[in-house]
């Protein structure tokens, strides 16, 4: 068989590059390539970290995302959710170590239970007062009194 050449080497590369990507997203347990892109698209994965999973480069990502027509995030917003995330998991890795089965419960305790100071928590978790609050909104806890000074 005779290699292709010029046009039709570069169809026969993208398509050969296609396969191998669709075959690196079923791997990863994708249905398909762009299903992939999409969620991953969707957690805020940056491009490296896209093009890491699956092997290529962040240009050939960029290339995909753009084609398949994926809205990212503006790199502000995915910085920010980001932030909470890691936030998110240092302070539900703290109330673990303080015995509770999730950071829920731990807000329960202290806030609704024992009626601590939001300040008191926040000491507690090694967090702002204000981040308190919003978990607390976030898992529809209420204070039975202003736990604020």
């Amino acid at each position: 068989m005779a290699w292709p050449s010029g046009p039709q080497r570069r169809l026969h590369r993208r398509r050969r590059q296609q396969r191998r990507l669709h075959d690196r997203a079923h791997t990863l347990g994708f249905a398909d390539l762009n299903s992939c892109l999409a969620a991953r698209c969707q957690d805020d994965s940056s491009l490296a970290q896209l093009a890491g999973e699956l092997h290529t480069t962040i240009d050939v990502i960029h290339r995909l995302v753009v084609q398949a027509g994926i809205h990212r995030c503006s790199p502000m917003v995915r910085s920010a959710r980001q932030r909470r995330r890691s936030t998110d998991q240092r302070v539900a890795e703290r109330a673990g170590q303080l015995g509770f089965a999730d950071l829920a419960a731990y807000l329960a305790d202290r806030v609704t239970r024992q009626r601590w100071l939001l300040t008191e928590v926040a000491d507690e978790l090694g967090i702002h007062p204000d981040t308190v609050s919003d978990r607390l909104d976030r898992y529809g806890l209420r204070r039975t009194r202003q736990t604020t000074r």
